[in-house]
């Protein structure tokens, strides 16, 4: 949750991209321009992220695919089945809606949390340890829902904005804020 410092490098200190330190400071700025969120970070940011996004995104992806077609035990000693894609077969049988969305999602986050476990490649969003909670959601609205790979990103682009701002006036870190504090 800080800030990548090499004491051999200095020269490798990762500016912040923004001069903005408050969401309220932020908005004045895309009031101004007429801007959207994803509008300030594409304006802030390296020019090459959308595309740095779209792979992420397409790692997020696969990754939820992958654990969904899997089966087995994952690797190591305690001999744990995967159970993934059997929960998101056993979803589509569900005859309430909102239970299906739950069971069904769960079963996406599993997939990725599985592909973790068997050193599959996974997206460290927001933490290693929650890889599945990202990938899962981005998985669900761009296959389930028909959210377009533009919007994901944008939405990409813009959790990262939110995260920035934590990250300089709170923590990300779950050393200093816990688990909740990551996510």
């Amino acid at each position: 949750g800080g800030s990548i410092f090499v004491v051999e490098r200095p020269d490798l200190i990762i500016q912040q991209p923004y001069k903005e330190k408050s969401m309220s400071e932020i908005i004045d700025v895309c009031k101004k321009n007429q801007w959207n969120y994803a509008d300030y970070v594409f304006n802030n940011e390296d020019k090459g992220l959308y595309e740095y996004l779209s792979k992420i995104l397409s790692a997020m992806l696969e990754s939820v695919k992958r654990g969904l077609n899997a089966s087995g035990v994952l690797p190591g000693k305690l001999g744990i089945e995967r159970c993934a894609k059997n929960m998101y077969l056993k979803s589509k049988s569900i005859e309430d809606d909102h239970e299906e969305f739950k069971v069904r999602l769960m079963s996406y986050a599993y997939a990725v949390s599985e592909e973790n476990a068997s050193n599959g490649e996974v997206v460290t969003a927001p933490t290693l340890g929650a890889c599945g909670i990202l990938a899962a959601y981005m998985y669900m609205m761009y296959y389930d829902e028909g959210v377009s790979r533009r919007k994901l990103i944008n939405a990409l682009a813009v959790g990262g904005l939110f995260g920035n701002v934590i990250k300089h006036n709170a923590t990300i870190s779950g050393a200093v804020g816990g688990c909740q504090a990551e996510i």
